[in-house]
C-alpha cells in the first residue's frame, strides 16, 4: 500500500461542512496542505437544493457546486473525488482509501453527513424505489417527475413534502403516505402542520397519515402496488422514500471513537481522540442552550461546527454559539424555523394561518425555545434574537400584532 505523506490536515466528506472547513482555515491563516476526500465525483456541493430547485426542469448540475475549481486551486487544496475512505488508522494517524492508497494527517475532519434511512420489508419488490441524498439520486427522480406519472412518497416529512411539491409542479399525481397522525409529527407544531397539509391537498396531492405500508409489489403492468396495514391499496409508477436520515458514522465506530446516532463531539467539533474531528450531520453534539447531544441536520450547524473546528485547529477564539435554524420551500411558501423544541411547549400563534403568512412562538416556562415563521422573514430573524437572549418573554406581546416585532426584541434586550 502507498502512502503520502505531509498531508497536514485531511477532510472526509463533499457537504457544505466540509467545503467551510476549508474556507475557514485558510481565513485563519493555516498554512499546511490540506486535502478534501469525497467518495462523489463533484467537488462539495450545495444539497438542500437536491430537494428543491434540482427537481425543476431545466436544472443544470453545474448550479450545485458550493465554489469553483478554481477557488480550491487559488487556496491549494487537493481534491480527491469519485474515492471512498474504507477506513481510519488512529494511531498511525493515516486514512486508507478504497484504491489501497493511504493519507497522511496530522488533524482529520469527517464531514461525512447522512444517508436515507431505507424503507425495509421482505415481502416488498424495491426495484422501482428511489431515494434523495446525492446529486445522481435528484437526476434520475427528475426524469421522472412527469405529468400524470403517478408517484407515491412515504413519510411525511420535509424531503418527503418537499419532492411531493417539485412532483405536483410537473404535473404529476402525488399521494404521500405518513405513518404517523400528522405531516412533520416530530419536527412541527400542530399549526404548521395542519397549514403543510392543507396547502398540499389544495395543491391536488393525496396525503394518507396514520397508515402504513405492508408491501410493495410490482404488477404486469409495469407499475408497483403498495398495500396498507388497513387493506387499503394504491398504484404507483415510482415510489420515493423519504423517512429520516442515518449519520454516516461506520467510519467512526470501527475506529473506536465514541458514537451514538451520529460521532460524539465536544463544543470545539472534537471526537475521542484529540486528532479527529467531525463536523455536520454525523456528528452529535451539546447544543446551549437545547439540550445535550443534538445532531442537527442543518446548514447553518455545519457552518458553525466548521468554523469552531477551523478555530480550534488554528489555535484561536472560538467563535460565540448561533442559534439553529433551519428552512423548508415548498410550492409558494417558505417555512422558516429558529431554535429547538422538544417535550410539550406552550404555543403562541402570531397573525393568521387563513393569510398564508404566520408565526408559532413555542415556549417553555416563559423562554423561547423555537419558533416556526410561515412567509414571515422578520418574526424569523427575530425569534432567533429572541431565542439566544435567554430571557422570559411577555407571550401577550407576541400575540398583539400592533406591537412590532423589533419592539419586542428590543425590550428584552433592554432588560
Amino acid at each position: 500500500m502507498h502512502q503520502r505523506n505531509n498531508k497536514q490536515v485531511v477532510i472526509v466528506g463533499g457537504g457544505q461542512a466540509a467545503a467551510q472547513a476549508i474556507q475557514s482555515l485558510r481565513e485563519l491563516g493555516f498554512p499546511e496542505r490540506i486535502t478534501l476526500v469525497s467518495d462523489e465525483a463533484l467537488a462539495p456541493y450545495y444539497r438542500p437544493l437536491l430537494s428543491k430547485q434540482a427537481l425543476q426542469a431545466g436544472f443544470e448540475p453545474s448550479d450545485l457546486p458550493l465554489h469553483p475549481a478554481t477557488w480550491y486551486k487559488e487556496r491549494d487544496i487537493e481534491l480527491v473525488l469519485s474515492q471512498r475512505v474504507d477506513a481510519i488508522n488512529k494511531y498511525e494517524k493515516t486514512i486508507e482509501l478504497h484504491s489501497g492508497e493511504a493519507l497522511s494527517y496530522e488533524y482529520l475532519i469527517l464531514a461525512t453527513g447522512g444517508k436515507p434511512r431505507l424503507f425495509s420489508n421482505p415481502r416488498s419488490d424495491l426495484s422501482r424505489v428511489h431515494y434523495l441524498r446525492t446529486v445522481d439520486d435528484a437526476a434520475r427522480l427528475r426524469a421522472l417527475l412527469q405529468p400524470n406519472r403517478k408517484i407515491v412518497i412515504i413519510g411525511g416529512g420535509y424531503i418527503g413534502l418537499e419532492v411531493a411539491s417539485a412532483a405536483i409542479t410537473s404535473g404529476a399525481t402525488v399521494t404521500i403516505v405518513e405513518q404517523q397522525q400528522t405531516l412533520l409529527s416530530r419536527v412541527a407544531s400542530s399549526h404548521v402542520s395542519r397549514f403543510v397539509r392543507f396547502i398540499h391537498e389544495q395543491n391536488g396531492v393525496i396525503v394518507k397519515t396514520g397508515s402504513t405500508v405492508e408491501a410493495i409489489e410490482n404488477t404486469s403492468q409495469s407499475v408497483s402496488r403498495l398495500r396498507f396495514g388497513d387493506g387499503g391499496e394504491v398504484l404507483a409508477d415510482d415510489v420515493v422514500v423519504g423517512i429520516g436520515m442515518v449519520a454516516n458514522d461506520e467510519l467512526a465506530i470501527d475506529a473506536g471513537l465514541g458514537c451514538g446516532n451520529g460521532v460524539l463531539v465536544d463544543e470545539a467539533g472534537r471526537t475521542t481522540d484529540p486528532n479527529i474531528f467531525a463536523i455536520g450531520d454525523c456528528s452529535r453534539r451539546s447544543t446551549h442552550p437545547f439540550g445535550a447531544n443534538l445532531r442537527l441536520e442543518s446548514v447553518q450547524n455545519a457552518i458553525e461546527q466548521a468554523r469552531r473546528v477551523a478555530a480550534a485547529i488554528t489555535n484561536t477564539p472560538r467563535p460565540n454559539a448561533e442559534c439553529p435554524w433551519f428552512w423548508s420551500d415548498q410550492y409558494d411558501f417558505k417555512l422558516q424555523i429558529a431554535g429547538v423544541w422538544t417535550g410539550e411547549p406552550e404555543t403562541v400563534l402570531r397573525g393568521s394561518i387563513e393569510s398564508g403568512s404566520f408565526s408559532v412562538f413555542l415556549l417553555n416556562d416563559g423562554y423561547l425555545s423555537a419558533a416556526e415563521s410561515i412567509n414571515r422573514p422578520g418574526d424569523f430573524a427575530a425569534a432567533k434574537r429572541l431565542i439566544m437572549s435567554g430571557k422570559r418573554i411577555d407571550t401577550s406581546m407576541l400575540t398583539d400584532e400592533t406591537i412590532p416585532i423589533r419592539a419586542i426584541v428590543k425590550s428584552t434586550s433592554s432588560d
